[in-house]
């Protein structure tokens, strides 16, 4: 997989990027015309478009406040950093 603009793109023989569950923010979407919870990283990029589009400030911001406690987690657990 490769990175452009922040984007992921999901290797091309997938439908889906892989289920993983990472960050606890979870919409019932729905898929193969069937309704599923999906956690939002775990969404395609229209999928995550079509969550997201009118919503207000606050709840970008409490999206926010919420990924970054999990990438905090995810670091200390692994003892991981970003790049300098």
């Amino acid at each position: 997989m490769g990175c452009n603009d922040g984007y992921c793109e999901i290797k091309k023989q997938d439908k889906y990027p892989e289920k993983r569950d990472l960050d606890g923010v979870y919409f019932m979407i729905q898929r193969d015309g069937r309704w599923v919870n999906v956690c939002f990283t775990d969404m395609t990029v229209e999928e995550r478009e079509q969550m997201t589009k009118d919503r207000p400030a606050e709840w970008w911001s409490r999206l926010a406040w919420h990924l970054a406690g999990r990438l905090r987690l995810f670091g200390d657990h692994f003892d991981i950093k970003g790049e300098e």
